[in-house]
């Protein structure tokens, strides 16, 4: 069994938060294989880059953290899942943001469907998927 870390427990972790410390923690004890994605990854280099104030710093402290966590990739089983999810939600008037829906289709590919997010309105509204907070 695992979970999929959005990019926001990241970012809290990265920044020195209690409460996201304390859940990656609490995973780790109950022994829950820690996941992210590429687009995880993505979204928190290009926040490095754009509002890092020590880029070099920032970036190494990052690749530590990565170093406890498997990193997931986009491949075509998971564009498929993603793609589905868009088009079914889009079809009942429901928009998310098209990086939540790869993280979904990435985590559902992969029989993940738990994700751990501060984005707990856009992520409950995908089907199969489970917010955890912190």
């Amino acid at each position: 069994m695992g979970v999929i870390l959005d990019s926001t427990i990241l970012i809290d972790v990265l920044n020195g938060d209690e409460a996201a410390t304390a859940k990656i923690r609490e995973l780790e004890a109950k022994n829950d294989g820690l996941f992210t994605t590429q687009i995880n990854v993505f979204e928190i280099i290009q926040g490095v880059y754009c509002y890092g104030k020590g880029v070099d710093e920032e970036l190494a402290a990052f690749h530590l953290l990565l170093e406890k966590i498997k990193i997931l990739d986009l491949n075509y089983l998971s564009a498929y899942y993603s793609g589905k999810l868009a088009g079914e939600l889009k079809k009942r008037g429901i928009t998310i943001p098209q990086g939540d829906l790869l993280i979904a289709g990435i985590g559902i590919s992969n029989n993940l469907n738990r994700v751990v997010t501060k984005n707990e309105k856009d992520f409950s509204k995908i089907p199969g998927i489970k917010v955890e907070t912190y």
